[in-house]
């Protein structure tokens, strides 16, 4: 694998650890990283929303960046990077979606457009991927107002429409939740007087 592929795959398995949007993580560097009363956290002002967000640099944070953060890059030659980091991965699902294709349209004029169509999952693959995962992976494991303090969605409703969950997803947590309380109340020790001891004379 290439440098510049090396490169990108660090931003990627940063933006996964971090949850930021593609525009803000890119802009990331050194100024970011700072210790709250002795906790690393990433310091940001997301641009779309105008929201500024903390995040604690976690052990997985600290173990990606730990030779120095990556090189700058654009978005574009980000989103390209990710494409072939995952086709060289093997990510080969084929997927129902759309992508954007650029085609001319007369001298010097490019349009770009959605084309809906099957593809293998390495070609749909862009910087969207970093947040999605952040928010799909945490969800379910981690309280919805924290996942969202720092993806910065508005409402859970969005945050849930974002990362694909709908009423059968609620039905198989809280089937699973009933079945963790169960498991647990099982392995509850019961305790039992086998002898009073201070009865005895």
């Amino acid at each position: 694998m290439s440098n510049s592929l090396k490169n990108a795959r660090k931003w990627l398995l940063l933006g996964c650890n971090i949850g930021q949007r593609g525009s803000d993580l890119l802009l990331l560097d050194e100024t970011n990283f700072i210790n709250r009363n002795g906790l690393d956290v990433i310091e940001l002002k997301q641009q779309k929303t105008d929201k500024r967000v903390t995040i604690p640099v976690l052990e997985k944070t600290k173990e990606i960046i730990k030779d120095g953060l990556p090189y700058k890059i654009s978005i574009q030659k980000f989103n390209k990077h990710i494409k072939e980091i995952c086709r060289i991965a093997e990510i080969n699902e084929m997927i129902n979606d759309s992508k954007i294709t650029v085609t001319e349209i007369g001298k010097g004029n490019k349009e770009k457009r959605k084309v809906s169509g099957t593809y293998p999952k390495w070609e749909l693959m862009a910087s969207h991927v970093c947040r999605r995962s952040f928010c799909t992976n945490l969800y379910g494991t981690l309280p919805t107002p924290l996942i969202m303090s720092i993806s910065a969605h508005s409402s859970e409703k969005m945050l849930l429409n974002y990362i694909g969950k709908d009423s059968l997803d609620f039905a198989q947590q809280i089937a699973d939740f009933y079945t963790l309380q169960a498991l647990r109340e099982k392995k509850e020790p019961q305790l039992k007087v086998i002898k009073n001891a201070s009865s005895q004379d």
